[in-house]
């Protein structure tokens, strides 16, 4: 089996504990097992992985920016264009039969490296472009939808092959006729090795039911809503973990929480892989109230493969994965309904069980990594 080189643009910090980075970070072995090595070139900031034949490609950190933050901002100008530069410089340079962009920004300068080396260029959809400027409430968003628009059709249009981490993309794909390259990839997770530190240190709540969120406390993820609707929780023996977040978010919801009188509450900030892992192990129940938005968060994949009850919001994100009163309870985008969902499971273990247990048999029956590493095979 002949290796084939392939230069990976990842527009962000690598590896960090968030959905993006991680959904990379599952690409990699399975790709090095059917006979790929892999160039990653990234941002400066990170923590550097060891997986065979995977090598990592940092540009220069720039002393006077602070760590990227999640979303738009000046950093990711200042450094995509640099990522750009180096691209063009190791596109060159070295021999790839494949330049493979993550993120719309990833495949923009994979799109300049395919023009000058006339090699295939396959793209990543994280998000929709048009989307997340929505959701995340860019300045000047309808003012430019014009231009991303433009942008969408540019990478659609010169991308070989398109890997969504939603099927629902390929609606908007297909308003500009190129969904004909276009696959469904589902994430993929499995159950981590367990922080014993930890896992001692957690025992004292193990009288409670806890329930847990995990992951990014950026506005779109409904937090606020998570704690309005567990202050109306009737029963007292409910404690929520919210796993994740930069301090100042943390520290925002600490206060946030305090001022709606919830005592059972713990806000544990960002955590290694390890340790995030082992918070959803001690978990009885998981959630998830993201407000909108159709791109399927990795955590739901994680989620699944712990065999715990889920209690999702009715978004496009959630049931393309998720059904309602089978593997999960689904609810409204309001805290009353949340709330009497979270009520449900604390009063019924039987039914805490019977999800937990469905939960796992769709991840073990379509969401498990064999099944993903023939999806990739099949396609790259």
């Amino acid at each position: 089996m002949s290796t084939k080189n392939v230069l990976m643009i990842v527009a962000l910090p690598f590896f960090s504990n968030r959905g993006s980075p991680i959904l990379v970070y599952n690409y990699l072995k399975p790709l090095v097992e059917i006979g790929y090595k892999i160039d990653i070139l990234t941002y400066p900031e990170g923590k550097d992985i060891k997986v065979e034949n995977v090598r990592i490609k940092r540009i220069p950190k720039l002393f006077f920016l602070k760590d990227t933050p999640i979303g738009m901002s000046i950093n990711k100008l200042i450094y995509d264009f640099i990522l750009l530069i180096y691209g063009i410089y190791y596109g060159i340079k070295k021999d790839y039969e494949i330049v493979h962009g993550q993120h719309a920004d990833g495949a923009l300068i994979g799109f300049f490296i395919k023009k000058l080396k006339k090699i295939k260029l396959y793209y990543t959809v994280h998000s929709l472009v048009s989307e997340e400027m929505k959701i995340r409430k860019s300045r000047g968003y309808k003012i430019l939808s014009k231009f991303y628009d433009c942008i969408e059709n540019l990478l659609y249009k010169n991308a070989d092959k398109m890997f969504l981490v939603s099927p629902s993309f390929k609606k908007r794909i297909a308003e500009f006729g190129y969904e004909n390259k276009a696959f469904f990839i589902p994430d993929v997770s499995e159950i981590n090795k367990i922080d014993e530190e930890l896992n001692r240190e957690l025992a004292k709540f193990r009288d409670k039911i806890i329930i847990t969120y995990a992951g990014n406390l950026e506005a779109y993820q409904g937090i606020d809503l998570l704690l309005e609707s567990f202050a109306l929780v009737e029963k007292e023996d409910g404690m929520l973990f919210i796993v994740g977040g930069i301090r100042k978010d943390v520290d925002r919801y600490k206060k946030f929480a305090e001022r709606l009188g919830i005592k059972n509450v713990r806000f544990f900030g960002q955590q290694s892989f390890d340790k995030i892992h082992t918070y959803l192990s001690n978990s009885d129940i998981l959630i998830t109230c993201r407000l909108e938005g159709g791109n399927i968060p990795s955590k739901l994949f994680t989620y699944l493969c712990y065999g715990k009850p889920i209690i999702a919001t009715n978004i496009t994100a959630h049931n393309i994965v998720l059904e309602n009163n089978k593997n999960a309870l689904m609810c409204d985008l309001n805290k009353k309904d949340i709330a009497e969902k979270i009520n449900l499971l604390l009063k019924e273990k039987e039914l805490r069980i019977k999800l937990g247990n469905e939960a796992k048999k769709l991840h073990e029956e379509k969401y498990n990594r064999g099944i993903y590493k023939k999806i990739l095979k099949e396609l790259y």
